[in-house]
Formats: C-alpha cells, sequence, structure tokens
C-alpha cells in the first residue's frame, strides 16, 4: 500500500501538467487517459488491499481468542485437577504440557502439540504446497506424493504409427542423460490425447497423439526408473 501511494502521488501531481500540454497539443490525449486510468487503478488496489487487510486482522483476533479460550480451558483443568487455585501444582506440569498429555489420552499422535494426520498410501513427499502456519481447504492440494513402487511412463505416439504398435510391443527407453532401458507397451487409451505443451511445437496446429501407459520389464529397469520422476523420455520402437 506504501509502494502504491508513492507511486499515485507521482501521478497525481503530474497530470496537471499533462493537463496543459493536452490543451496546448503537445502531446496526445491519450497520455491524459493513461495517467488517469493509472491513477484510477491505483486508488482500486489500495482500497482492495485495505479491505484484506481489514479481514486478515478481524482473522487473526477470532483465532487468538480461540487460542486464548483453549489455554484458559487448559488452566482450569489443571487447576481442577491439582485441586489448587494456583496455576501449577505439585508435580509442576505447564498448561502445554498438559495439554500434550489431554491429546496422548484422546489418543491423537502429536509432536510439541500438533496433531499428525496419517496419509491412507505410501510414497515419498516431493512436495509441500501448504506452510505450516497456512489454513488449507479440503478441496486444496497440501503436498505431492510419488509413489516410486509404481512407476510407468506414458508414452505419445502419432496417429499414423498405430499399425506399428500393440499392447506387449517391447520399446526402447532413453532418459536425458543417456542411460538406456527397455519397456513393455501395457495398454492405450482409448481416445486421442492433445500432445502435452512440452511437446508440441509452437505456431503449429495442435496435434493430437496415441497415449500408452509404458511398464518397466523387470525389477533393474524398476530401479532405473525411479531416479527419473517426471522427466521427459525418449521412446522408440523397432518398426522391422
Amino acid at each position: 500500500i506504501k509502494d502504491d501511494k508513492d507511486l499515485l502521488a507521482v501521478y497525481e501531481s503530474d497530470i496537471e501538467r499533462v493537463r496543459n500540454e493536452v490543451i496546448l497539443d503537445a502531446v496526445s490525449h491519450t497520455n491524459l487517459e493513461n495517467l488517469e486510468y493509472q491513477i484510477a487503478k491505483l486508488n482500486a488496489d489500495i482500497n482492495v488491499l485495505g479491505s484484506q487487510i481489514s479481514i486478515y486482522r478481524k482473522q487473526i483476533a477470532y483465532l487468538e481468542g480461540l487460542i486464548q479460550e483453549e489455554d484458559d480451558r487448559i488452566i482450569k483443568i489443571e487447576q481442577e485437577t491439582n485441586g489448587t487455585g494456583g496455576s501449577g501444582g505439585a508435580n509442576g506440569n505447564h498448561p502445554n504440557a498438559l495439554k500434550k498429555d489431554m491429546l496422548m489420552l484422546a489418543g491423537v499422535e502429536n509432536i510439541d502439540g500438533y496433531k499428525i494426520f496419517t496419509c491412507p498410501i505410501n510414497g515419498n513427499i516431493t512436495r509441500i504446497h501448504k506452510q505450516p502456519y497456512e489454513v488449507a481447504l479440503k478441496t486444496e492440494t497440501i503436498c505431492s506424493i510419488h509413489q516410486p513402487n509404481d512407476v510407468h511412463i506414458k508414452g505419445f505416439f502419432n496417429q499414423e504409427d498405430l499399425k506399428y504398435l500393440n499392447e506387449g510391443d517391447m520399446v526402447n527407453i532413453e532418459f536425458p542423460d543417456g542411460t538406456m532401458s527397455k519397456g513393455i507397451v501395457d495398454r492405450f487409451y482409448s481416445a486421442t490425447y492433445i500432445l502435452p505443451e512440452e511437446f508440441q511445437k509452437k505456431f503449429e496446429p495442435t496435434t493430437r497423439t496415441l497415449a500408452a501407459d509404458i511398464l518397466p520389464i523387470g525389477e533393474n529397469d524398476l530401479d532405473v526408473w525411479r531416479k527419473y520422476y517426471k522427466l521427459s523420455v525418449k521412446v522408440t520402437k523397432r518398426t522391422f
């Protein structure tokens, strides 16, 4: 907001000069319109940011209130447990320590008071999309998980190559570092797919291709494929 206000002050101090230059036909009227647009846009941006800050402050106040309520509740339970009106007891428990004990008794795993949610699938986390202090909705992605034991390559072939391809065919795989491997065509998709953007040539018509799942042949090939998660590879097949 401070940066926008500084820029707004510059534009507003300049607008009278531009108006006079337009009157004298020294500059185009478009210059004045552009400047007025920038001023209006900055004012709108400042108002939007101010509204967002107001909402965030209300959310923070609400969350702080919940924290205070929880702390008060824990202190009350501690006092009732120890049979004293003080904030401490004979066992020297701190409210946070008591809170952790209560969570443990409730059967909820926790580290330093945080609840742990167990993922229903195995795999390696490759990317965290949310920070610990952020709130996530149920519909939002929290993390990406790579399952190294379920590796396959999605291959894209030109439609005219259909006569050379069959399920069960052996294909050669070349990885970006030159490593060679072999795979087997597991299945073809029932419809054509638009070639992914990274493979599509610019300024050319959109290409629809045959898509197939290619699986590693043996354990040795699987061990190699695990290292190349989400990398582009070259798939070839001999036709004679």
